[in-house]
């Protein structure tokens, strides 16, 4: 193997290590609130038309520091993304994103929230859901 060869992979090797993080989201949920100690209350499934918000709940696992979370809110049934928002974290803990109904219901249909941790391409997690009547 040429010397050439063996830089040029040396290098790209620790350029996809140093994009590699070791930061993982567990889980993915949908819940109806918070108690007053913080605490999530019910998982759900599907919201009714006139939910105030829709809250995720992702739990995050050995985020290194400056990792951040994105939050991709797509209602599904005309594949429309609604809002993305950014979280940062370190550590393991919970994080959440919430999405506020204006004056409006919100459509009937599917809907997704994707996780994705820092830049990377594939969502780490995602978060199905529906609202019906």
């Amino acid at each position: 193997m040429n010397k050439r060869f063996c830089g040029g992979f040396l290098l790209a090797l620790i350029l996809i290590l140093a994009a590699c993080t070791t930061a993982e989201v567990a889980d993915a949920i949908m819940i109806t609130g918070f108690d007053a100690k913080g605490e999530p209350l019910d998982e759900v499934l599907s919201y009714k038309p006139d939910a105030p918000e829709f809250i995720c709940l992702a739990a995050v696992l050995r985020a290194p520091p400056d990792t951040k979370i994105t939050f991709v809110w797509t209602y599904k049934t005309q594949n429309i993304e609604i809002d993305r928002a950014e979280v940062p974290v370190s550590g393991s803990k919970a994080v959440n994103s919430k999405l506020t109904r204006g004056e409006k219901p919100w459509p009937v249909g599917d809907y997704v929230v994707q996780v994705y941790i820092d830049d990377q391409k594939r969502y780490a997690n995602a978060a199905p859901f529906t609202v019906k009547e």
